[in-house]
Formats: C-alpha cells, structure tokens, sequence
C-alpha cells in the first residue's frame, strides 16, 4: 500500500476494520450512469483497507468489469458455475492487479443467461453468501428483469447508483419501486401462498387496472390489514428493512444531495421506502482517463478527491451496518430543483 495513505492515515480506516461479512449489490435503472466504474473504486476502496473483497460480475449478458481491471476474460465465469464446468464458485475467483481484491467474472457465452433458471439463480444466491470474503460486491446489469430485481433483493446492502439527469431519476424511482414490488410479491403472494384472498389482494393492489391499483404502499397495507394482521405485521418488517442507498455520480455535491432529498421524498411518499445517501462522486476527468488506461482511478489516486469521495460513502455505508448515525455531510446551499417524479408514482 502507498505509505502517502495508509490506514491510519484515513479516518474511516477503522470503521472498514469493525466490518462482518457483507453481499453488497449495486444496481440501477438505467445504463451508462457509471454504475460499473463504482462498483471497481468502492471495491478498490475497501481492498486497499485491507479488507478481502471479492467483486462480482453480476451482467449476466454483457460482462466487462474485467476490461476496467486491465484484465483479459478470465477463462472460467459465471457460466461455468451455471453450466456446472465448476462446483463451487471459489473455483472462478481470479487475483486482480489491487491487492486483497478477486474478480468473479460474468458470462456472455451461453443464449438466456441474463435470465437464468429460477433454481439456477436461487443456488447462485445461496453460493454467493457462502463465499469466504469480508466484502462481497455484486455490480449487476442495467433494467429490471427478474434476475437482476432477485440479486439486488437477496443482498444485505443494496445500492442504486444515478446521476442528477432527469432521466436517471425517474429510471432510478422505477428500478426501486420494481426491485419492493417484486419482493412483496415473493413473500406475501408467491404462486403457492396457502392464502388465496391475500394473494388476490396484493396482486391487484400492484398489477390491477384503472380503479384497483393503489397509489401508495400506505393504501396496499390497508388493503392487507382488511385480510391479514399476520401478513401486515411482514409487510411492515419488509419495509423497515428495505432501506436502500443512493450514490450520485457525476454530479456537485450541492447537486448530489439535493436530488437525493427529491428522490428520497418520492419514495417515501409513494412507497414507504426510506433511502439513504451514502454519498456522491464528482465529475473527474481523471476518471475518465483512469478508464481508458484501464485501471481503478483509486489505485493510483489514493490522496486526491475522489478517495475522499469513496472513503466518505463506504464510512456512511459501515455506519448505517453498525446502527450508528450516518457521517455528516453537508446540505446543499445551491438552489437545484431536480425534475418531479410523475404523481402516479405506482403505475
């Protein structure tokens, strides 16, 4: 490690060192916002705290977190494990030029494996928690199919990455309220529920026409308390526990905060969801070169702006794990009015 910046010399090095074992997924509604790039650095981040992390590529059909590592194709990928060429997935794990930190890669080479098998991604799932790291970060592809909604849901921290357009945002909202809805479904009304009024009830409050479909989770968990008190009791701890994170990219602070504020006030609103700002990455054309050299802008960055930036995310990351308030930031002073989110906001 560069002696210019070592733990000590970072003041949240010692809050990465208090940290279990986490799955950590990023994900996003819309491509292109630098969801990959964030997945690198934060995973960058924490191995050159020391900590072993593993990096996932979760794009089932396009992966290429490899090209960003300055790395050719591993031989062995996710393909390898869901085509069973490999028992476990330890066997994928490859070392990358950042000490301390593995790259799982994904696969491309196999017709609908950005869709796999409902078995097939429940045994990825359950394989992907046994993996011996202290980190474990899952960068998933763009969109909301089910594959994507199912990893982001089954891990215990889930980031959604956006930048200030208006665009971003409304894809950001949509990919979050999706990502709720499909858990809802999963665990209150999976096609074999035992209780049938229940399931009819929430499928029509989320999928019904004109006239049957709430606005807001509030009105789908009165609808629910009129069936079940059992089932609104795990609709209410559903919702405690989906707190997702929000990382603005390629924006001022200022402008990182302030849509965060107007996303953060739309999801609560409309469904119940509290998100929470772990921070936001400033344009940097330094990143831009650090992509076309092919190398983690961290790596070679480790006293400038932008590990502050990742230091101050991952701090507010481990603070919201421990239960401990979140590191304070700064509110933003600049007059920014990010686009409204439409006000069908369940449609």
């Amino acid at each position: 490690m560069d002696d210019a910046h070592t733990e000590d010399s970072d003041p949240n090095a010692s809050a990465v060192d208090a940290l279990g074992h986490k799955l950590t997924a990023v994900g996003g509604g819309k491509g292109g916002v630098g969801k990959s790039l964030t997945s690198v650095n934060l995973a960058t981040y924490f191995a050159l705290q020391g900590r072993r992390v593993v990096l996932i590529d979760g794009d089932l059909g396009g992966a290429d977190l490899h090209t960003l590592l300055g790395m050719a194709p591993p031989r062995l990928s996710l393909a390898s494990f869901i085509k069973r060429e490999v028992e476990t997935l330890d066997e994928i794990l490859v070392e990358t030029p950042v000490p301390g930190l593995k790259l799982m890669a994904g696969g491309s080479d196999i017709l609908g494996l950005a869709n796999p098998q409902f078995a097939q991604k429940m045994k990825l799932i359950r394989h992907l928690k046994k993996l011996a790291a202290d980190e474990v970060i899952l960068d998933l592809g763009a969109g909301t199919s089910f594959a994507v909604l199912d990893l982001f849901n089954a891990a215990a921290e889930r980031i959604a990455v956006l930048t200030p357009d208006p665009t971003a945002i409304q894809d950001t909202y949509a990919f979050l309220k999706t990502a709720l809805h499909r858990r809802l479904k999963r665990d209150l009304a999976a096609r074999n529920a035992p209780d049938e009024a229940l399931k009819d009830t929430i499928l029509e409050a989320i999928e019904g026409g004109s006239g049957r479909r709430v606005a807001t989770i509030e009105e789908l968990r009165e609808r629910v308390a009129g069936v079940s008190e059992e089932a609104t009791s795990k609709l209410d701890a559903i919702l405690a526990d989906y707190r997702p994170w929000v990382i603005l990219n390629m924006a001022t602070t200022a402008e990182g905060r302030a849509t965060a504020d107007s996303l953060g006030k739309v999801a609560r609103d409309f469904i119940s969801m509290e998100l929470r700002h772990a921070g936001t990455v400033e344009r940097d054309p330094e990143m831009a070169r650090s992509v076309r050299r092919m190398r983690p802008h961290l790596l070679d960055h480790r006293d400038g702006p932008r590990w502050r930036d990742f230091s101050g995310i991952a701090a507010n990351i481990i603070a919201g794990r421990s239960g401990a308030p979140a590191a304070p930031r700064v509110r933003a002073h600049t007059a920014i009015d990010p686009p409204p989110l439409p006000k069908d906001a369940l449609s």
